[in-house]
């Protein structure tokens, strides 16, 4: 897989169940682990670390899963995405304006 498919791909999962903090880190959100792991090593390619993911219980019984990132993993991920005309990265347009 070429690096824009991969960015391509990372940018949509960002756009479906990632969000961007206010305090400008990332967090992907999921249901599954095995996603996020694959996930976590795909990212760890651009950021030159495999994050670990952690595990929470909701309602006391559906386990789900989070890969956060941190502000300086971030920017470095978000310079790498493809930009707009205006240097502002696609997945992130509506929360830079």
């Amino acid at each position: 897989m070429e690096k824009s498919e991969k960015f391509a791909f990372i940018e949509g999962v960002l756009i479906t169940d990632g969000c961007i903090r206010k305090n400008k880190t990332i967090i992907f959100h999921s249901g599954s682990k095995l996603f996020l792991e694959d996930l976590s090593e795909l990212i760890g390619e651009f950021i030159g670390e495999v994050k670990q993911i952690k595990e929470y219980i909701q309602r006391e019984r559906y386990k789900s899963y989070q890969l956060n990132l941190n502000k300086k993993e971030t920017e470095l991920l978000l310079s790498q995405l493809r930009l707009w005309d205006n240097g502002t990265p696609l997945a992130l347009s509506s929360k830079t304006r």
